[in-house]
């Protein structure tokens, strides 16, 4: 008699009941399983059709190990779990009962064809040559290759941790009792034990409400492989777990169970398995450290409600590809709806913050042009070196077990989402400087929002006041190089200078020129985050004594009634300068054959309300593609 047959039999003899219309089958891919059978050929099924009901007694937890009746927390149970006799009996309330849940199933492994529970365990994956068993936990060396980089590399590490530190505890309580534990029940076993409970156990919630949730195995019903969407119904009575699906059933056809939406991640590191283009799947990202500013900020707007404790910020979030059954987030621009709100907040909070700026709600929900893209800007540096990091290795050929084939669709589909999140902030972010107009599907908008290079900012000097700006050219090529000269900018690496240096000496223009419209509107803009402080002692010392060195220069190469002899032009101006600079101004790849990434600010100039930030849709181009149970 087959494994498949001998569980069946023992299934139904013990209380369990399974439907004439499907039948347990194996297969090296799929494990075993459960398929329509042969009397489907000739019989159609109801609508809704129950597969498999499974009695609380044949379940395996830690519930096995107590006095009848009665749960651990002294919740009555009015279907009796089957008792098991033995050392482990000793041990409820003395550790933990998901610990206490997998001894259970590592003793009744070791009893072998005594345990009531044999035709059941021994259809479980037992060998690490099981490919059932393909959980990164029992990864390789070659096959860890193939998750380097991701949230999975380090999961590997902090679960081995964490199960050994339980097992290790676990043998100390029982070698106290004389119980012999670790020479009995192995790490590997506990391994084991570990990883049947995590890819095939099913939460206590429903059969045992109001009790701290717990995990069972429920023999049979948790050979039904998953499917994302698949149409069942669970049913718990008492402890007695029913499924029944309302989709039609055909003979040989795989009949499926649905988990409920799962990420990849999830499915990998539980299960042992991936979906390729999976809809539920996720990228886990933290925020990592932040301010105590932010911190406090994102507290007092209700962003995290009322609670105040340091681990609300150490949660994970969830990033979402462009496919994602759910449609993405509710963001103030939507190329950000890849993105957690808290996450886009937190982002948000950090660039007030380093720029000086009180929080406040209203600037969060009508945010300025230059906030907008000071927040893409720092969301952009956490998610492409997520990317990065999961880049710097590749594997060089392809999958060789089945274990690296999960893998690899887990790490193709990480950084495909990876790049639908990224790529359309990149994209505007580039449209800005690449277009005079920046294109959407439903309007164009004039180019009075842009990101610039200095030339533009020169240009537009020149235009206004053609003295003054001969003057800067003059001192800057004198202390610098040609401001004019794009090739000149990037070999000498100071067009940072440039732009402090055009900032104050534009500021002492638009104080006195009647005419400097396009400017004056530039810096009621910048102003608007920025605001001219007196220095603090030691305040950027270093960097302005370099500045101040350029403008002695600068001033040396011109006469005494120029605007680089300005008494207006105080140490408080080049400071104020130099913080824009190195808050607002950014490299940027150009457009062109040539590969160029000149300096540029985001400038804005007619007061108005920015359109492009909230589009309906952008005109993107198409992203690119995306490179069974234990």
């Amino acid at each position: 008699m087959s494994r498949c047959d001998k569980l069946r039999e023992w299934f139904i003899a013990e209380g369990g009941h399974l439907s004439p219309c499907v039948q347990l089958t194996e297969s090296p891919a799929n494990g075993i399983h459960v398929r329509g059978a042969p009397i489907l050929e000739t019989e159609n099924p109801p609508a809704e059709t129950l597969i498999c009901t499974c009695p609380l007694s044949l379940t395996l937890s830690y519930l096995n190990t107590l006095p009848s009746n009665t749960t651990r927390d002294g919740a009555q149970n009015r279907n009796l779990v089957r008792q098991v006799s033995g050392d482990l009996t000793l041990l409820h309330d003395v550790i933990p009962n998901h610990v206490l849940s997998r001894f259970v199933l590592i003793e009744q492994r070791l009893l072998g064809p005594d345990s009531f529970w044999e035709p059941y365990i021994s259809c479980l994956p037992l060998t690490e040559e099981d490919d059932r068993l393909s959980t990164p936990l029992y990864f390789s060396v070659e096959d860890k290759r193939w998750v380097q980089g991701t949230n999975i590399s380090d999961a590997i590490d902090t679960r081995r941790t964490l199960w050994m530190e339980e097992w290790t505890v676990a043998c100390m309580e029982m070698d106290n009792r004389g119980l012999n534990a670790s020479q009995k029940y192995t790490w590997d076993f506990y391994l084991w034990a570990a990883t049947i409970f995590s890819s095939r156990a099913f939460t206590s919630s429903s059969s045992f409400p109001g009790v701290e949730t717990f995990a069972l195995l429920y023999p049979v019903i948790d050979c039904l492989n998953h499917r994302s969407g698949a149409k069942v119904s669970w049913n718990f009575d008492d402890g007695n777990f029913s499924l029944s699906t309302t989709e039609p059933l055909q003979a040989g056809k795989e009949i499926w169970n649905n988990y409920g939406a799962k990420s990849n991640e999830e499915l990998l590191m539980g299960y042992g398995f991936c979906i390729p283009n999976n809809p539920c799947d996720e990228v886990a990202i933290k925020l990592g450290r932040l301010m105590p500013q932010v911190r406090e900020n994102l507290r007092v707007t209700h962003v995290l409600g009322s609670k105040t404790n340091s681990e609300q910020f150490d949660v994970s979030l969830y990033l979402r590809g462009a496919d994602h059954y759910s449609g993405g987030y509710s963001n103030f621009a939507s190329c950000l709806r890849g993105i957690p709100p808290l996450m886009v907040r937190a982002s948000f909070e950090t660039c007030l913050a380093v720029r000086r700026k009180d929080s406040d709600d209203s600037n969060f929900t009508n945010p300025s042009g230059r906030l907008v893209v000071a927040t893409m800007r720092q969301l952009l540096i956490p998610l492409r070196k997520k990317q990065d990091y999961i880049l710097e290795t590749n594997p060089i050929f392809g999958p060789k077990n089945t274990k690296q084939k999960h893998a690899k669709v887990y790490r193709d589909s990480q950084l495909a989402i990876l790049r639908s999140v990224t790529e359309p902030i990149a994209w505007v972010l580039q449209e800005q400087m690449a277009s005079p107009k920046l294109r959407f599907l439903d309007y164009t908008i004039i180019d009075t929002s842009q990101a610039i290079a200095v030339l533009r900012p020169i240009a537009v000097l020149r235009r206004e006041d053609p003295v003054i700006c001969h003057d800067f050219l003059v001192g800057i090529r004198a202390a610098l190089v040609d401001p004019e000269d794009r090739q000149q900018l990037e070999d000498e690496d100071c067009e940072d200078v440039v732009w402090i240096l055009w900032l104050c000496i534009a500021y002492l223009h638009a104080r006195q020129a009647q005419d400097a419209y396009v400017i004056r509107f530039w810096f009621q803009d910048i102003k608007r985050l920025f605001n001219i402080k007196p220095l603090e002692d030691g305040e950027m010392d270093e960097t302005l004594d370099y500045i101040n060195g350029v403008i002695q220069t600068a001033a040396g190469a011109l006469p005494d009634d120029t605007i680089w002899h300005s008494s207006a032009w105080t140490p408080a101006l080049t400071a104020w300068a130099a913080r824009v600079v190195q808050f607002e101004v950014w490299p940027m790849r150009a457009p062109g054959p040539e590969p160029r990434s000149p300096f540029v600010m985001y400038m804005h100039m007619d007061g108005k309300p920015e359109k492009w930030i909230q589009p309906e849709k952008w005109a993107k181009p198409d992203a690119e593609p995306a490179g069974g149970n234990a």
